[in-house]
């Protein structure tokens, strides 16, 4: 899944960097986007069910209030 995803930027000629990490989402994603080397946290939203938006919605507004770096959520 993550080499379609950067595919499909790449052909747009959009430099990506997929990273692939286990443990707790909040505290990774954090400890990820806080080390200095990013300028953006892209967070993507699925519209599946309302328990998965639930989740998402929880864990895009830990990170908008945790992360240093800005934060869009799509």
């Amino acid at each position: 899944m993550l080499a379609g995803q950067q595919q499909i930027f790449t052909a747009a000629g959009i430099q990506v960097e997929t990273i692939l990490k286990e443990g707790d989402v909040r505290k990774t994603i954090c400890k990820l986007a806080d080390s200095g080397e990013y300028d953006l946290l892209v967070v993507g939203k699925h519209q599946e069910s309302e328990l998965r938006n639930l989740l998402f919605d929880q864990i895009s507004n830990y990170l908008v209030h945790h992360v240093k770096c800005p934060v869009l959520i799509v």
